[in-house]
């Protein structure tokens, strides 16, 4: 694969990325999701010499790579992410070195690719294949969701970050621009700043009532911090927010969602297929829980 030459572009970023949206070009993604906070994912303690692990299953980060096209009008009815091929894998990179033995760093068991070639058009090769007919690998759900489901603050999909208003206020409500680190082989520029999250973004995960009512009540502003890298071409090749979100009740611990998305061959050819029709198995009887807004 090769990329396109990276030719200069004299408008803002915003401009740069609605021009992308109405092409409707691919790019390569990693997006990486971090929930930093003073409680473990797995519960480890000590009597003496015994360890003894609880392990529910819980992780702090997940890493999700692949390709997307973006387009006018994609998934989640705006949104502009119109097709994708992701691989998501779950971690716990907060378990101390010397119980990595026991407890292993990565949730290999929940490891998943998801295949969006269209609105409703959405494939699922899970990491186990055990509770699929034999001779399938993927699934397609076609059963209606139970619910909906808020997005928890700070966990931005792919499809909001690129949002050109989103860029365009990372830009504006930023301190002056600075040179940045080589990224994707080009040279960038480096827009940081905080503002309240309401402030930044108008989608779901930035301004949802339910999400955010609960702590302005209580005189809690929720804020972002931000860092925004753009290549001469002024497109993003790295995007990384921080949202501390304060606790809810008295026990729970603070927290802080990082969010991290690199983006690298902007244009590139790059082909999202469906899977083989006949490796897929199609899920039509009963419900299928919530879907995430936002998502």
């Amino acid at each position: 694969m090769t990329a396109p030459a990276v030719i200069p572009f004299s408008g803002t970023p915003d401009d740069a990325m609605k021009l992308q949206l109405e092409r409707g070009v691919t790019v390569q993604v990693r997006k990486v999701l971090r929930n930093e906070s003073d409680e473990s994912s797995v519960d480890i303690s000590r009597q003496g010499d015994e360890v003894i692990v609880l392990d529910t299953g819980g992780f702090n980060e997940s890493r999700t790579e692949g390709v997307v096209r973006l387009g006018e009008h994609g998934q989640s009815n705006w949104m502009g992410v119109t097709a994708s091929d992701l691989t998501t894998t779950f971690h716990r990179t907060d378990v101390p070195e010397d119980m990595r033995d026991i407890v292993s760093e990565e949730l290999a068991d929940e490891r998943s690719r998801i295949i969006k070639t269209g609105e409703d058009a959405e494939y699922v090769r899970p990491a186990s294949t055990e509770r699929l007919p034999a001779g399938k690998t993927w699934y397609r759900d076609e059963r209606d969701y139970d619910c909906v489901m808020q997005s928890a603050l700070g966990s931005f999909s792919l499809s909001e970050l690129v949002q050109a208003e989103l860029i365009k206020n990372m830009v504006t409500l930023a301190a002056p621009p600075v040179p940045g680190e080589e990224l994707d082989g080009v040279p960038t520029t480096v827009y940081a700043g905080t503002a309240p999250i309401r402030k930044l973004g108008g989608t779901v995960s930035f301004s949802d009532p339910m999400n955010l009512d609960m702590y302005e009540r209580a005189d809690k502003t929720i804020t972002v911090s931000w860092k925004l890298s753009v290549g001469p071409d002024q497109l993003p090749r790295r995007m990384t927010l921080s949202t501390p979100v304060p606790p809810v009740f008295q026990d729970d611990a603070p927290a802080t969602a990082v969010t991290e998305v690199t983006f690298a061959a902007w244009g590139a050819p790059m082909n999202i297929v469906a899977p083989p029709a006949d490796q897929v198995h199609v899920l039509t009887e009963g419900t299928r829980g919530c879907i995430e807004t936002g998502e």
